[in-house]
């Protein structure tokens, strides 16, 4: 599997489980302290500061 069909499943999949928590997700690029760019999938709850992200890149590695 490509790695953008990847990632299009895996944010259509969280959005579905996830919708009954009203969440919104966001995909953009995360570059870390050491320079490194990572693909971040940013999980935002209703009225909450805080947002956990998930690596795409690091789960399709572990796909494959």
């Amino acid at each position: 599997m490509e790695y953008e069909v990847f990632v299009k499943h895996l944010m259509e999949e969280l959005q579905q489980n996830m919708e009954q928590e009203g969440v919104e997700l966001q995909r953009h690029e995360v570059i870390k302290h050491n320079g490194v760019v990572k693909d971040g999938i940013t999980v935002k709850y209703p009225d909450t500061p805080v947002a956990p992200i998930i690596y795409a890149d690091d789960l399709y590695e572990r796909f494959n």
